[in-house]
């Protein structure tokens, strides 16, 4: 084990106090209220998939480490231990660079640390939200309202001198607008034509123009806007039913704006559907799921360790989604987005490291169902009033 003047702490290590309420049987039994709280510091990197929780004598490690000059009151035994811990999880590496260490991915070495932490800690690994919003009864508005009380609303403007906007005639871009209604049951009775398919991610997702500089880089546009014109989602298609095209896993290349065909995963197709969006059953029946995954590395390549970075490829992916809504809307399709995905294993499944390629966002499109199963959002009654009525 090296001796402790050659560690140092790892890249990006956050410490966190947490506090975890619980109850205790004993006091209960006692007559007591039973409340505890269980309070300790918690280790977070971009290198960990959840937090570890430390103990006294790893903290006064750690402590040490960050601040030289820091007197360890550990007897000799226990500092190994500690040691010995921190190492397993690599929260302590070897300070020297010829000295083997644990190392994250390359991309982690130009994340801004706070974005780097914020997303692997905030990735799902099999979440059922649904089930978990059933039993939380926050599963619809109704439920919200009774548990958690009224919604905060926008407050209405009481300022006697404002300017009135005048009310602009509706046109057709209007009616589109009134139909991009998130759609949550698809008609799975019928395939979708591969022309639809090619269609939207024609509008979607490929390039609509390319320029090659003269460092070598290309640069290529898409309908949607870029921080940096950098373009770095990429689109992953789960396609279930669309003719001439076999259902399963497939990378789109924008360039050549073609599938590539992928392995499909071990579960099967409709199980890793559910599973991709967190068992939002309605969702994963869509004709196509496109799952919108950052290549990190891409936008890095200019906003090295950039606070703004990670927010940018956020953006990213709000822009592409709101453009696909419009361009299924616009081919009487129906279209949603959801972030309730569980990356991991869409990570897993696609082959990705979270810190270079991960999934920020799930996109789909279909035929609408002609009934409505499970509950849209249309208060404008623009789509379902039209439609046929249902028990």
């Amino acid at each position: 084990m090296p001796s402790f003047a050659d560690l140092r702490c790892c890249d990006g290590l956050h410490l966190q106090w947490h506090e975890e309420p619980g109850v205790e049987l004993h006091g209960l039994l006692a007559g007591k209220t039973g409340l505890t709280v269980r309070r300790a510091w918690r280790a977070l990197a971009p290198h960990l998939e959840t937090p570890v929780t430390l103990t006294p004598d790893q903290w006064h490690v750690l402590s040490a480490l960050t601040n030289p000059g820091t007197t360890l009151a550990l007897q000799e035994d226990a500092l190994q231990h500690a040691l010995q811990e921190l190492l397993a999880h690599a929260l302590v590496v070897p300070a020297r660079p010829n000295m083997p260490a644990h190392r994250g991915h390359p991309a982690d070495q130009e994340w801004w640390p706070l974005a780097a932490v914020m997303h692997r800690m905030s990735r799902w690994q099999g979440v059922d939200s649904t089930h978990a919003s059933v039993r939380a009864e926050v599963l619809d508005m109704a439920a919200m309202t009774a548990r958690r009380g009224p919604m905060p609303t926008a407050s209405p403007a009481t300022d006697a001198t404002l300017h009135a906007l005048p009310r602009v005639p509706a046109d057709d871009f209007d009616a589109l607008l009134a139909r991009r209604v998130t759609c949550r049951n698809f008609d799975t009775s019928r395939s979708l034509p591969s022309e639809l398919l090619a269609q939207l991610l024609q509008r979607t997702f490929a390039a609509q123009g390319q320029v090659r500089m003269r460092n070598g880089a290309l640069l290529f546009k898409r309908n949607a806007p870029s921080g940096g014109g950098l373009h770095p989602i990429d689109a992953y298609l789960l396609v279930r039913d669309v003719d001439g095209i076999r259902p399963g896993l497939y990378r789109h290349a924008p360039l050549e704006h073609a599938l590539q065909p992928l392995p499909a995963p071990p579960e099967g197709l409709e199980a890793f559907a559910r599973r991709a969006v967190s068992q939002q059953h309605w969702f994963a029946e869509a004709h196509v799921l496109v799952m919108l995954v950052a290549n990190f590395p891409r936008t890095f390549w200019k906003y090295r360790r950039h606070n703004k970075a990670y927010r940018v490829a956020i953006l990213d992916a709000g822009h592409l989604s709101q453009l696909l809504y419009l361009a299924a809307t616009q081919a009487g399709l129906g279209a949603f987005v959801t972030a309730a995905i569980n990356e991991v294993d869409i990570e897993q499944a696609l082959d990705l490291q979270p810190l270079a390629d991960s999934p920020l966002a799930v996109c789909g499109f279909g035929w609408r169902s002609g009934l409505m199963t499970t509950t849209e959002f249309d208060p404008a009654g623009a789509l379902w009033e039209a439609l046929p009525a249902h028990e």
